[in-house]
């Protein structure tokens, strides 16, 4: 434990010279209740009715995501958390607000699934972030060069200057598989580490909740990590069931 208390001072006097502030969360104190191991109820097929993206079940009228609940867990708060369940959308999750489900106001955390190299891509979500604003790339390949980047890990990067209101939360939690002499190709793509992933999902969430804000995340292919998409699906229910969840299928542009 010494030694281990040791190299945390001595990477933070690292940081302290190198002018390095890090953005990842840390950990909440308490312990979220168990997940609900029945299967999805809900319907997950997107509705398309225009090209902006339509939130599946919106909300209804005198349930804002912009007041109400409070949601910090603070003893001030007497009244219990509001529990929502996850709803889909159609759409990027870095344009959208899940139509008329989400106010203008409320500060929306945006989730990009990353890895701990510290290169960011060029393609797919990483694209449509950097689209928007430049600052989640630059936090995560400057946290890279600070050895600040492992598994779990949430950095939060605020883009409000960029993109009103928003947020992007940089969860690492893809892993890759180094090649062996029976696998050559392990090491081809990422693969979702599901403990990583509930250990960033408990700190976003944690945030979101006393911030109340709403939470906003592509659906994970599997091609891209994704893996099961039952596994993150039960993940998300029991992290962030405190927290408005949207998440996207992003539709493709037809040829014309």
């Amino acid at each position: 434990r010494l030694q281990r208390e040791r190299a945390r001072l001595r990477k933070l006097e690292r940081w302290r010279k190198a002018g390095y502030e890090s953005a990842s969360l840390p950990a909440p104190n308490e312990t979220p209740s168990a997940v609900d191991e029945t299967p999805s109820t809900f319907d997950e097929t997107p509705s398309v009715a225009d090209e902006t993206p339509r939130a599946v079940d919106e909300a209804r009228a005198g349930q804002g995501l912009s007041g109400g609940d409070g949601g910090d867990g603070s003893a001030e708060n007497s009244r219990p958390l509001r529990t929502h369940r996850l709803r889909f959308a159609v759409g990027d999750a870095m344009a959208a607000n899940a139509g008329s489900a989400v106010s203008d106001s409320t500060k929306r955390i945006v989730l990009c699934f990353t890895d701990a190299s510290g290169s960011w891509p060029d393609r797919g979500f990483f694209r449509a972030v950097s689209a928007k604003t430049s600052k989640p790339q630059e936090v995560y390949e400057s946290a890279g060069e600070n050895s600040d980047l492992a598994l779990g890990d949430a950095h939060l990067v605020d883009c409000s200057a960029d993109v009103a209101n928003l947020w992007v939360c940089l969860l690492v939690v893809l892993r890759r598989a180094k090649p062996t002499k029976a696998n050559k190709q392990a090491g081809s793509g990422p693969v979702l580490d599901e403990q990583s992933f509930g250990a960033s999902l408990r700190k976003v969430a944690h945030f979101a909740t006393s911030q109340r804000s709403s939470i906003h995340s592509p659906r994970l292919a599997a091609a891209a990590g994704g893996g099961s998409w039952y596994a993150v699906e039960r993940l998300m229910k029991k992290y962030l069931k405190h927290t408005p969840t949207f998440v996207y299928y992003y539709k493709r542009p037809t040829a014309s």
